[in-house]
């Protein structure tokens, strides 16, 4: 069981002017997602490309079914394409400034100024020895990109725990960081298909996934229940 690393947003994109710990966030309709698997020269992820097109498509839990799940189906997660993409050094001071030169590359690749112009939500697996600090996974809030360690790019849990900070999400803490547990928002565990599970009650609402089930009541003005 291991924690991870929250990159500040702001420093790629400008925030909503009006995002509070109470708002509500739509997270309804569909996300496509790019997966980019990261090679070097010396090194490179476990996971083949296959086994990265599994995490959407195998039969059982994956991530596509948990969102279906989770969300009551408002969310669908389609893999819109497995991309490899091999980075020019052999070792890098954090697995961001990797992916950020695997960017380079690929926004010239396929003539894009963003790689979210070509999915909703980009993921990128990388392998181990590629970083020189140990580390599992990493998002910013608001953002479309996360990456993941090796260790964790079939990981159900930091899939959807790095994925719910895609969303919108922070972290789950009551107890202690990462120590609500109920949800995905807590620690994260370096398992395929498990644990089988949602976020919490809290991150729904904020969610919008309890819209349709909800009433909202300002005590301050008058209202008539039917």
């Amino acid at each position: 069981i291991v924690a991870h690393t929250v990159v500040s947003a702001s420093q790629y994109i400008q925030l909503p002017s009006r995002v509070s710990r109470s708002s509500t966030i739509k997270a309804t309709g569909t996300r496509r997602v790019n997966y980019v698997r990261i090679t070097s020269a010396e090194a490179e992820p476990e996971s083949t490309e296959d086994d990265l097109r599994a995490l959407f498509d195998r039969r059982g839990v994956n991530l596509r079914t948990q969102y279906a799940a989770c969300s009551q189906n408002q969310l669908t997660v389609v893999l819109n394409e497995v991309i490899s993409v091999q980075v020019n050094r052999t070792l890098y001071n954090s697995g961001l400034t990797a992916v950020l030169e695997a960017e380079e590359i690929l926004q010239e690749r396929y003539q894009v100024r963003s790689m979210d112009r070509l999915a909703d939500w980009t993921l990128y697996c990388l392998p181990k020895a590629l970083v020189s600090r140990d580390w599992a996974a990493a998002a910013s809030n608001f953002h479309w990109r996360s990456w993941y360690n090796e260790e964790y790019c079939l990981s159900l849990s930091a899939l959807m725990h790095e994925t719910g900070h895609s969303n919108g999400l922070t972290h789950a803490n009551e107890g202690g960081k990462y120590k609500d547990v109920t949800g995905y928002m807590g620690y994260s565990q370096r398992v395929s298909g498990y644990p089988q599970r949602c976020y919490n009650a809290a991150k729904h609402w904020k969610l919008g996934w309890y819209a349709q089930q909800s009433l909202e009541i300002d005590p301050y003005q008058a209202t008539t229940l039917q």
